[in-house]
């Protein structure tokens, strides 16, 4: 992979991306009826041009993407969006790769690698 392509995608993420570094009470597990506290680590885009997302995703082969179908009952004018995502260990690989070139990201991409730096 290129700088440049690493450049881009540091400028799409600032841009259109999300950093979620959030410890938070989860119930999801069938062998753990009660809650418990759990780490959220995700970084995410969304965004309704899907060739731009869709080469995003392939170039960086991490995490996972999706549609999201637009609520046109309440929002008529909406469009379908595309989501990309990767979480955890993924989300460590891509704060590494791009955080040379982040900017209004760089502080929750530093938390991210050294929630994992610490920890291993």
């Amino acid at each position: 992979m290129e700088a440049t392509d690493v450049a881009y995608m540091a400028g799409l993420f600032d841009g259109e991306g999300s950093v979620d570094y959030t410890r938070r009470f989860d119930t999801k597990r069938k062998n753990r009826p009660r809650s418990y506290l759990c780490w959220r680590i995700t970084c995410e885009i969304g965004m309704t041009d899907y060739h731009v997302l869709k080469w995003f995703h392939e170039t960086l082969e991490l995490g996972t993407f999706r549609p999201r179908k637009a609520d046109t009952k309440n929002f008529p004018k909406a469009k379908d969006q595309w989501r990309w995502r990767c979480q955890h260990r993924d989300a460590l690989k891509f704060a590494k790769m791009v955080i040379p070139y982040a900017k209004t990201k760089k502080e929750k991409l530093q938390k991210i690698i050294k929630h994992y730096e610490t920890s291993l």
